[in-house]
């Protein structure tokens, strides 16, 4: 017993002394994780109720990084959304959509997916502007 309380007390010192002299050496440079980040494409997606649209998801950090994501639906009501990233419009409305770094799903982004019922114009001249006026035509007053 007196051996094994003997073996514990130097241990004990032995540690003690390694922090202190630890503690007291200069570490050098201090190494930082590299930032990671994912980056979702197109970054504000329309699609038509019953429609789909495919996004991509790039994950940035230092070269040869995992791009596996892992795909999820806030909102399953109105977005679902794949494995691969093709969402679907179930409803009308805004549903949030979000892909995860696959190795750290803490690390995400998210997009809104505007969900309409009609396509949604791109060239104002030909539907108007976006308050619904009509558009100026040549010749009328």
């Amino acid at each position: 017993m007196a051996a094994t309380h003997l073996s514990l007390r130097s241990l004990a010192f032995v540690a003690v002394a390694c922090l202190a002299v630890a503690c007291t050496k200069d570490p050098g440079p201090v190494e930082t994780s590299p930032y990671i980040d994912v980056v979702i494409t197109p970054p504000t997606p329309v699609v038509v109720v019953g429609g789909q649209i495919t996004l991509t998801a790039r994950v940035t950090g230092p070269a040869g990084i995992s791009q596996a994501v892992v795909w999820s639906s806030i909102d399953p009501s109105i977005v679902a959304v794949s494995n691969s990233g093709v969402v679907t419009a179930l409803l009308e409305g805004s549903g949030r959509i979000r892909a995860a770094w696959a190795l750290d799903t803490e690390i995400y982004r998210q997009v809104d997916v505007q969900v309409t019922l009609l396509p949604v114009e791109e060239d104002a001249e030909a539907a108007g502007d976006a308050r619904g006026a009509p558009s100026e035509r040549k010749g009328e007053n």
